[in-house]
């Protein structure tokens, strides 16, 4: 039998692997973007002296982004089934002969059926299983998705899908207020956070309407890299949402090895 070292070093691989997806992921994105995948003009009123800028084209996102998704949540899924494993096999017997992390639809759901998959568990081991909430409520829907996410893995790519504009480059006159604010050390163009819009944007939709006074010549937009399937994570972001379920999962991990229950 295994250490509690050593069986958190074993999770722990797998933690280490789901990171280094997500890097590799977020290194391809950022190459992506700079690489310019799409192209914004504008169209002015001057019967209103504003100028409207939209969508005029949209590369196809890389298809291979869809199997380092996938690559990422298996680790993760992965990760929480080999802590499970574990407290099963130090725990008592009756034991469950496929220990699983138990993840369900509901709290109902979770209560009623989750010993069949960590039947030998200590109770101080279930009881800080049932402390994580597995399931769609609070600090259990990162886990939720996970698992969503890992099901439909297996059976179609999780594919990512153009999201929202979420920040363009400073109109006229805060670029002029930051730059009076911080002088030589302004670097610009500088970013502003865009408010939530169309979530899935395609040709021809509208992203910004502003005084035709207030446009710089080079205003640059930033539009996010999302979910576009499952419902659970539809229209978030693919970067952040993988490392917020990373974080929480290291988390979990880390505070069953500190307290003694590996």
């Amino acid at each position: 039998m295994r250490t509690a070292k050593e069986a958190f070093e074993d999770i722990s691989l797998k933690l280490k692997r789901a990171k280094k997806h997500i890097r590799d992921l977020e290194g391809a994105i950022s190459a992506f973007h700079d690489s310019r995948p799409y192209s914004i003009r504008h169209k002015d009123n001057l019967a209103t002296s504003e100028r409207t800028y939209y969508v005029h084209f949209l590369r196809n996102i890389p298809e291979d982004f869809s199997p380092v998704i996938g690559d990422a949540i298996q680790n993760l899924r992965s990760a929480l089934d080999h802590l499970a494993t574990r407290l099963v096999d130090i725990g008592i017997e009756p034991k469950a002969k496929m220990p699983y992390y138990p993840i369900f639809k509901s709290a109902e759901a979770y209560n009623a059926d989750k010993m069949i998959k960590i039947l030998g568990a200590r109770p101080e081991a279930i009881k800080a299983i049932d402390d994580t909430q597995p399931y769609p409520r609070g600090n259990g829907w990162h886990l939720w998705c996970i698992n969503t996410m890992n099901n439909r893995d297996k059976h179609r790519l999780l594919i990512p899908v153009w999201g929202s504009l979420i920040s363009h480059t400073f109109p006229k006159t805060e670029k002029e207020r930051i730059e009076k604010l911080f002088g030589s050390r302004f670097g610009g163009p500088g970013w502003l956070k865009a408010a939530s819009g169309i979530k899935f944007l395609k040709n021809g939709d509208e992203i910004l309407t502003l005084p035709i006074s207030e446009a710089n010549d080079e205003m640059d937009f930033r539009i996010s890299i999302a979910f576009g399937e499952p419902q659970d994570v539809r229209g978030k972001q693919v970067i952040p949402t993988l490392e917020s379920m990373s974080r929480l999962v290291a988390e979990i991990v880390v505070k069953f090895y500190n307290g003694g229950l590996l």
